[in-house]
């Protein structure tokens, strides 16, 4: 059982990664789709030096712009709002 999951997310970059339970074994098309776009996007970044790939959501740089890309499955990755990731993970709940 994974309760928290940390280093869950390996499986879709390393599908041998099974923390001793299968997982990429396990993905649906969504999430199969999900593990090719993370692969893309990190065979970009050491390519060209940048995450961004033909035919993948636009990775902004969340330094300059506001933004941060939020990594969904199905190919339903896109750029969100600082303040929409701050609302999304409930972010105020961590601050004191």
């Amino acid at each position: 059982m994974w309760r928290a999951g940390h280093a869950a997310e390996l499986a879709y970059l390393f599908p041998s990664f099974d923390n001793g339970v299968p997982i990429a074994s396990t993905f649906d098309a969504a999430e199969r789709r999900l593990a090719t776009d993370m692969k893309r996007y990190w065979g970009a970044f050491t390519r060209y030096g940048t995450p961004n790939a033909r035919g993948l959501a636009w990775w902004p740089r969340n330094d300059r712009t506001g933004e941060t890309l939020s990594l969904r499955a199905g190919g339903e990755s896109r750029p969100i709002s600082d303040a929409h990731f701050i609302a999304e993970h409930q972010c105020a709940f961590w601050t004191p």
